[in-house]
């Protein structure tokens, strides 16, 4: 699975992107395709978790 001396990963989900994309978002669940929605969701839920645990 190396090529090039580093790891061959686009086979694998982790290294898939959501269509549309241009090649800027992971695929994910909520099938978004903008950069600018994925940091505004992670961020909210970054936000969310530490208000449930602190």
């Amino acid at each position: 699975m190396k090529k090039g001396g580093h790891y061959e990963a686009s086979g694998l989900i982790e290294a898939q992107f959501e269509q549309g994309s241009r090649g800027r978002v992971l695929r994910n669940l909520l099938g978004i395709k903008s950069k600018r929605e994925m940091d505004q969701v992670e961020a909210q839920e970054q936000m969310r978790t530490l208000e449930v645990t602190g």
